[in-house]
């Protein structure tokens, strides 16, 4: 198509002529239309089309050819339809002298395309009736656009889909407490309508005293970023549900931060561990009880018999005590398991330093060694003090050879190391016994499956491993002969972040 046109080909609608101190009209808009990047139409008000404007770029976006399209009307060119819904926005400019704006698909030789377009009426004279009756049809390809948007509302779609779907509640809070969005499961466990959700707080629907820790909740995610918490949810019908929230701080680009997070039941966890601390403290009284009862009788044996069976009462309370401090270390483990804690930076080298100097004045009979690293801050949850304190322990246990007398040449000496490697911090335990048994050994390497008779006397090693699994390292065993053990416990580094003050 020549791209140099006139504005219109019909009479009445002549271009100004030249002052010789610019370029023509013509010319101008020749140049207009070379650059033009959508596609146009001058309608007059039966929708037949004046005149054409597109550049070459532009003209792959046509309906008809340009020639074909030229002294044709809308209804001619388009079915009944979609003709009727062109028609009525070119009748409403020329009718009501306002621009009109739609958007509409057209199936074009470039495939399906969705343009956005705007009609506006333009101040031309009809030559035999002197009305006003042409219109500007300007068509803007934004298929590009529309793709994107079904794209992000396909998205969207996906994403409110998969959210529904989970039986954790999702949550976004306003600074206020105000829900901004939520999952179906929050209606289902809450017992409030979508309605009831949006015209009320969310510390309404918790109870007072839960209220104010989700405040409280709220305000942490707000100052640091992220924060984890267990408290109750309120039903409608007044039941509680406890439940462990996560949150973190999302920057909403269309306004204020939001509390943006997951709640999970956590109601049968909540009752196991009450289960397991029933049972245990139960068993820790019971226990004390009945070995106070085994110790007087061993002691009124031994008095009773003029020492004739002083060997056979001194092994009785020894199995005494040694049971008594195996029930204390289990109620212990269980206490310092059931915490509800998340590994955060720690700073191990300080942590490792008391340890050791606790054992100093406790084993006086046992000789020490530490090496430190000042940048040794590791990610580990609050009982890797007590890991580290069981792997002294079961140095200084292990380490005492036959015949040691608690002093000098022959007493057990253990040596403690922390060293940071790039992102992995270790401690490193060493002995000079003469190894571990295969039993307790096996709970470091995993190398057999635990049986019915396994033994109980590598308590403080299981609870090595299992705080170890929860701050998300490694313990392995280096070295374990004739010459000493070795046990290593390896942690990430926390790298840029503040370290906590609880060890």
């Amino acid at each position: 198509m020549d791209s140099s046109v006139s504005l219109m080909n019909t009479d009445g609608m002549v271009p100004p002529l030249d002052d010789g101190n610019r370029l023509s009209a013509e010319t101008e808009l020749e140049a207009l239309v070379s650059a033009f990047p959508d596609v146009g139409f001058i309608l007059d008000a039966d929708g037949r089309y004046v005149e054409v404007l597109s550049s070459p770029e532009s003209e792959s976006l046509l309906y008809e050819d340009p020639d074909e399209l030229l002294g044709s009307r809308i209804p001619d060119v388009f079915d009944e339809e979609m003709a009727e819904r062109l028609m009525s926005h070119v009748r409403a400019a020329v009718e009501r002298g306002e621009s009109r704006s739609f958007e509409y698909t057209l199936d074009v030789p470039e495939g399906t395309r969705w343009f956005e377009a705007r009609v506006t009426p333009v101040g031309g004279v009809d030559s035999q009736n002197g009305d006003t009756s042409y219109v500007v049809y300007v068509a803007r390809d934004v298929t590009e656009r529309e793709r994107n948007r079904r794209e992000i509302a396909r998205q969207r779609g996906y994403m409110r889909q998969m959210l529904d779907s989970l039986d954790d509640v999702f949550y976004a809070l306003d600074r206020d407490g105000e829900l901004v969005d939520w999952n179906r499961s929050v209606e289902t466990v809450s017992g409030y309508t979508a309605d009831e959700l949006s015209r009320c707080a969310v510390y309404e629907i918790f109870g007072e005293c839960a209220g104010d820790r989700l405040r409280t909740f709220v305000a942490e995610v707000v100052d640091a970023g992220s924060a984890r918490r267990v408290t109750e949810i309120e039903t409608k019908a007044g039941a509680r549900i406890p439940y462990e929230f996560v949150a973190g701080l999302f920057d909403d680009p269309r306004g204020e931060d939001l509390v943006v997070g997951i709640g999970r039941d956590v109601s049968e966890r909540v009752e196991r561990e009450e289960q397991v601390r029933v049972f245990g403290r139960v068993l820790r009284h019971n226990m004390r009880n009945k070995m106070t009862v085994i110790e007087g009788t061993a002691q009124t044996i031994d008095r009773e018999s003029d020492g004739a069976l002083a060997p056979k009462a001194e092994r009785i309370q020894s199995a005494a005590d040694d049971l008594t401090r195996l029930t204390e270390k289990a109620h212990d483990a269980t206490e310092v398991l059931l915490r509800e804690t998340h590994p955060e930076p720690r700073d191990l080298d300080a942590v490792a330093r008391e340890v050791v100097a606790d054992s100093l004045r406790e084993r006086e009979s046992a000789r020490f060694g530490y090496s430190g690293d000042t940048d040794a801050v590791a990610v580990a949850i609050p009982a890797i003090r007590q890991a580290i304190a069981e792997l002294v322990d079961n140095a200084v246990e292990h380490g005492t050879r036959d015949g040691a007398t608690g002093h000098g040449a022959n007493a057990p000496e253990v040596q403690v190391a922390v060293e940071r490697i790039e992102d992995v911090v270790t401690v490193t335990v060493s002995d000079d016994g003469p190894g571990l048994p295969d039993h307790e050994a096996n709970i470091v390497t995993e190398e057999r499956e635990m049986t019915p008779v396994f033994h109980a006397s590598g308590l403080g090693l299981w609870l090595v491993r299992w705080v170890v699994k929860r701050s998300r390292g490694d313990v392995s065993l280096v070295d374990d002969g004739d010459d000493g053990t070795t046990i290593r416990v390896e942690l990430s580094a926390a790298n840029g972040l503040e370290t906590s003050d609880t060890t």
